[in-house]
């Protein structure tokens, strides 16, 4: 395992870290904040309704279709306090590329249903 970490501009960092040990793949977009008492519990409040639909996906019914269509994906929020910082965001689990089939790219398709 070999961590690579690149700065792509002042505010945005990709890190990445490849491996051949698991048969699923993770994308994460963690957005680091400065602790606030008062915008927390809304800001995870936000996070934990977003996790049940979207515009494209309004219900979770729809959005859980969409996730087994991507070979039983899974999308989590991300909730991380400490250091002086909050973190939030989301992720997503997907099953490795070299192990799904040729007509679904699953990588570019997850990291579009991320965003």
């Amino acid at each position: 395992m070999i961590p690579l970490t690149k700065k792509l501009s002042p505010c945005l960092t990709l890190k990445t870290v490849c491996t051949d040990k698991f048969k699923t793949e993770r994308i994460s977009v963690v957005i680091n904040d400065s602790p606030d008492a008062r915008r927390m519990p809304v800001t995870k409040f936000v996070f934990s309704v977003l996790k049940c639909g979207c515009k494209q996906y309004p219900t979770k019914r729809e959005l859980n279709k969409r996730l087994d269509e991507l070979y039983s994906s899974a999308v989590f929020p991300i909730f991380s306090r400490g250091g002086g910082k909050v973190s939030v965001g989301f992720g997503v689990v997907m099953l490795g590329f070299e192990f799904a089939s040729d007509v679904v790219l699953i990588f570019e398709v997850s990291l579009e249903f991320l965003f």
